[in-house]
């Protein structure tokens, strides 16, 4: 446990001076979903009542980041977001929406 502490702490330092974390959204646990919407089941993701908006509802906190890896694809959903077709990642905040201006980063196409 002590070795674990003395490695996370200080490469939690560097990723917060070089930018990858910030001390603000360090927390106990981190959920990652990983969302794969270059189909027909992109309405269940990202539609009215999708799979974001229910986490969005909650959001992350000081105990928990909830991250989404979002590959979309032209065409199947535009109401009510953007129709963008990258992957994009997104920190989860309550009541966010799953738009391009609120993603951490642009992955552009993968191949997830």
């Amino acid at each position: 446990m002590v070795w674990t502490r003395l490695f996370l702490v200080p490469a939690m330092v560097l990723m917060a001076v070089w930018g990858w974390a910030t001390p603000a959204r360090a927390a106990q646990w981190t959920v990652m979903v990983y969302m794969i919407g270059d189909n027909n089941l992109e309405e269940s993701m990202v539609g009215k009542y999708g799979q974001f908006q229910q986490m969005a509802r909650v959001g992350s906190d000081s105990n928990i980041n909830i991250v989404v890896q979002l590959d979309r694809a032209k065409g199947f959903v535009t109401d009510p977001v953007d129709d963008w077709t990258t992957c994009k990642r997104f920190r989860i905040t309550q009541g966010m929406a799953p738009t391009p201006a609120n993603a951490l980063a642009d992955l552009g196409e993968v191949n997830m």
